[in-house]
């Protein structure tokens, strides 16, 4: 290592910003500033305060300790006037010198968050998500792949995207009928087109996983690809919307009719057409590097029905897919570049531990429950803790858990997530309408011990980040409706014992009471806010939801 240092913090502005801290080459803190400050993907152009403080509170670093801020955004064009701006800001707020303050570009940081987190050497990387950096007033990032060996990235090929033209309406994003021809003509990202139709059938932004929970129910409306495939694609913006509108104007209906009708076959296009373009690019990708190993990021690869159809070409032999792989995971990224680039750093590779937020004392909790005029039990040993959950699990009771440190990345791995038992297509219903207060088509996911998952499910692999389907063994699909989906599907979280050894027990003991250790897990919130962080935050969900209790490290809480 070169010259060295006490820690680097990264730092992303934008949507979903997010802090987290460096230390000795590895990641010591990460959280979303949304898990803090409540906010849904917490948008702005300010610094993500609370979540620079808890961060540096965990590595038990003070601002003016820190060697190096790396800072990131997503969707600017770096001007010199901006770029001042935030190095003010930051310099104020740490203490710190002019030198010791580094921009790092959106993708290059995808591709840093990814390559230092997996457990490859050498590896092709691929990053795509809605859009990245600006790089004129006129296009934007779409789609970038990397080469990394021995700590090193290389960009290899990079797609770009223009930026639509604002005027009129903001249907002109996404409707074919209200675009110029010349509009619709302009390349387009295979993320941002996921975005646009999901606009198109009436969700908003962030909302692509309702999306991908859809398409199950529909079917093939339009089978359409560009033109050219693979890494060059040729995708644009009226690409699909033109032929849609064709069948919208044959059928004779009213627009918003027409598309309310085919919503699900949509989602199901759109879908489709995804997971062949990234086919595309990835076998291409193989063909070209002649690599093993491959590391995929960006928002793109949160569907993990799509990561799964990747995993299973075997273009690549071993593929990772980091858990925080939309711009949440930015600030890891951020600062791995700087400990790679400016400290000299290299990384151990090691299994990469996604608990990476606060976790909170026994006290702390009971302190909340009593401010929030709560009775609560305080259990001394695990065992009989888990005992008696399972027990009300089996009886159809539902539990918020909030144990250790919490996750990072947008999907709930155990530590801060509702359980309940997956067995009756009641529990499904009883969960999206008496505590998420969501549509009734979103599917939820199962938890099962590692060793068990291949008994189970059709999967040879871990699924440790909840980032891949697979398909319930048919078997099982009538005993397990409350996490099988519609088309026998379900998005599968693996647990091994070493680590989370708490949801491990958990899952043992309710396998040796039902013969099946599989629990339904979906993120601790209730729609429209981010997943819980704190001991309050979890307990005032349990009193504004149907939960019937909620676990905080080893305090009971129930109604």
């Amino acid at each position: 290592m070169g010259s060295k240092y006490n820690a680097i913090i990264g730092i992303h502005i934008g949507h979903d910003r997010c802090a987290a801290v460096i230390k000795e080459g590895i990641v010591a803190a990460s959280i979303a500033e949304e898990r803090l400050d409540r906010i849904k993907y917490s948008p702005g152009d300010l610094l993500p305060t609370e979540s620079i403080s808890c961060v540096l509170k965990i590595a038990q670093i003070k601002p003016n300790e820190i060697s190096a801020v790396a800072v990131t955004f997503g969707g600017l064009v770096f001007t010199r006037s901006i770029l001042r701006s935030w190095q003010l800001e930051v310099m104020a707020y740490f203490e710190i010198e002019e030198s010791q303050i580094h921009f790092v570009g959106h993708h290059l940081a995808h591709a840093y968050a990814v390559y230092y987190t997996s457990a490859f050497d050498e590896t092709a990387i691929m990053i795509a998500d809605g859009a990245g950096d600006m790089l004129n007033e006129h296009q934007c990032e779409a789609e970038s792949y990397y080469l990394a060996k021995d700590g090193n990235i290389e960009l290899f090929f990079a797609r770009t995207q223009s930026m639509p033209t604002k005027y009129g309406s903001p249907l002109t994003e996404y409707r074919g009928d209200y675009m110029f021809d010349s509009e619709s003509k302009l390349p387009i990202g295979i993320g941002r087109k996921y975005e646009q139709l999901t606009k198109l059938i009436g969700f908003t932004f962030g909302q692509a996983g309702k999306t991908m929970g859809l398409s199950p129910y529909g079917t093939q409306l339009i089978a359409h690809l560009p033109e050219t495939l693979g890494m060059k694609h040729t995708l644009t913006r009226g690409d699909y919307l033109k032929q849609l509108d064709e069948q919208q104007l044959a059928s004779g209906q009213p627009y918003n009719m027409f598309i309310q009708q085919n919503k699900a076959n949509i989602a199901k296009d759109i879908q489709t057409m995804t997971e062949q373009l990234l086919l595309s690019c990835i076998e291409e990708l193989a063909q070209k590097t002649q690599t093993e190993n491959l590391c995929l990021s960006g928002g793109v690869f949160l569907n993990c029905v799509a990561n799964k159809k990747v995993l299973d070409s075997q273009y690549f032999k071993n593929v990772f897919i980091t858990p925080a792989s939309g711009d949440d995971g930015q600030a890891i990224g951020a600062a791995y570049f700087v400990h790679n680039k400016v400290f000299k750093g290299t990384v151990s590779k090691r299994r990469f531990n996604p608990y990476l937020g606060p976790e909170y004392t026994n006290k702390e909790c009971m302190r909340a429950a009593t401010k929030l005029k709560l009775e609560f039990k305080q259990f001394d040993e695990t065992e009989i803790l888990i005992d008696q959950l399972t027990d009300a699990l089996i009886k159809d009771e539902v539990f918020g858990l909030l144990q250790g440190r919490s996750e990072t990345g947008p999907r709930a791995l155990g530590n801060r997530s509702i359980v309940a038992s997956p067995f009756g297509q009641h529990m499904r219903d009883h969960i999206n309408s008496n505590i998420k207060y969501r549509e009734d088509f979103r599917p939820f996911a199962p938890m099962i011990t590692e060793e068990a998952a291949a008994t189970f499910f059709e999967i040879d692999c871990e699924s440790p980040y909840m980032l891949l389907t697979c398909h319930v063994r048919p078997q099982y699909r009538e005993m397990l409706p409350a996490i099988t989906h519609v088309n026998g599907s379900a998005r599968l979280q693996t647990i091994r014992q070493s680590d989370n050894p708490f949801l491990h027990r958990l899952l043992t003991v309710f396998g040796t009471k039902t013969q099946i250790p599989v629990l339904l897990n979906t993120s601790f919130n209730t729609a429209r806010e981010p997943i819980v962080e704190t001991p309050f935050d979890a307990l005032r969900t349990l009193k504004e939801s149907s939960l019937d209790g909620v676990i905080l490290e080893h305090i009971w809480v129930s109604k």
